[in-house]
């Protein structure tokens, strides 16, 4: 087969058809997520509540399958049901009941299933009163979460402005900044320019943001995915952004997890996470932290690890690592175990295929056994 522009869309949809048949979750319109980040906040140590509404699904997800790796529908939202709009203000009301943004949280995340900024999931109606219900109970730091292309509608940004008076902090999945591996591997479906765009309207309005960048991409040697995880970093900095470093989880009803079933993938080494930093210079680590290694909705099967010796030391140092972003907390387990020097063996491995060629070989596996 040619490697087609639609491939991954057709890949990604037919996966998703593959586990939509399987019995659904109960459903619960009023219930939303509650879980929290190890950050750092006006320069000290903070869990970062992160509320995730239950809405409409990912506009891509429905539209080109979604990312090669995410099942955030599974638990934030169905393709077959719709939530009306006080629903998901009432969702909102009770996290933040629960919070107390005055008295102990004053920076909250707010996301949806996918885009907040997306009108089909927040309409304006709600993203006016979400941002009022934050204001009263005391948040001042509203973060929330999108697709760039949701950043080009000015109107939504004007509703942000005009309805909250502290400060805004947006996170953009970028995930690479190579446009083959953005599309190819993840199925990301936007192109670099559009981020660019978004990063542009943002600054304009002097709001922060930062970049999601994912470690764990299929198809790429340990390798490939390090440095293509640190050169995506160093675009979002350049930016003037902030980035996240994501390791990849294996969540079910993904092509990842097909893959995985098949010995074509597993998640990314802990090991992997320390390599980006290093690679990193030390005013470029500041600017980062490392997600996704120890908690995530929903829950999956598989975090990222190390062996079974080292790995809830070496999670511990990441989390040191992002209270504090001093590198040293994980140079300190650099020479922790001897698993290092296997996994040293396989940063060094260097294909004969060249990636695109492989990638290419991937699919057409992949469209055989899904009959596509």
């Amino acid at each position: 087969m040619h490697l087609h522009v639609s491939t991954p869309i057709k890949v990604m949809k037919a996966i998703r058809e593959l586990y939509d048949s399987r019995s659904l979750p109960p459903w619960d319109p009023k219930t939303c997520y509650i879980y929290y980040e190890d950050s750092i906040y006006d320069g000290k140590p903070y869990f970062l509540p992160i509320v995730v509404l239950r809405t409409r699904p990912c506009n891509w997800l429905v539209k080109g399958g979604g990312c090669l790796m995410c099942d955030y529908q599974r638990v934030a939202a169905l393709k077959d049901r719709d939530i009306d709009e006080l629903d998901i203000i009432s969702q909102a009301e009770w996290a933040l009941k629960h919070l107390k943004p005055n008295e102990r949280f004053p920076y909250v995340h707010i996301a949806s299933s996918g885009s907040t900024l997306d009108s089909k999931e927040i309409s304006d109606y709600v993203l006016v009163k979400l941002l009022k219900l934050a204001e009263q109970v005391g948040v001042k730091t509203f973060g929330l979460e999108t697709r760039p292309e949701f950043l080009l509608d000015t109107n939504r940004l004007d509703l942000m402005e005009e309805n909250f008076n502290g400060n805004f902090s947006v996170g953009i999945g970028l995930e690479s900044s190579d446009e083959f591996i953005r599309h190819y591997c993840i199925n990301k479906g936007f192109r670099i320019k559009t981020f660019d765009s978004a990063v542009e309207a943002l600054i304009k309005r002097n709001i922060e943001f930062f970049s999601y960048v994912l470690l764990g991409k299929p198809f790429l040697t340990v390798k490939e995915d390090v440095e293509d995880a640190v050169r995506s970093i160093r675009y979002s900095l350049r930016k003037g952004g902030l980035a996240l470093l994501m390791v990849a989880n294996l969540q079910p009803n993904t092509l990842t997890h097909w893959l995985w079933k098949r010995d074509m993938y597993d998640v990314p080494s802990l090991w992997a996470a320390i390599r980006v930093l290093e690679l990193l210079e030390p005013e470029e680590r500041g600017k980062v932290a490392v997600k996704a290694f120890d908690k995530a909705v929903p829950m999956p099967h598989h975090f990222a690890a190390s062996c079974g010796k080292c790995t809830s030391t070496i999670r511990n140092a990441l989390v040191g690592f992002n209270f504090t972003a001093d590198f040293n907390v994980l140079e300190s387990v650099s020479d922790i175990c001897d698993c290092k020097r296997d996994w040293e063996e396989k940063f060094e491995y260097e294909p004969e295929l060249s990636l695109r060629e492989r990638v290419t070989r991937s699919y057409e596996r992949i469209a055989r056994e899904l009959n596509i």
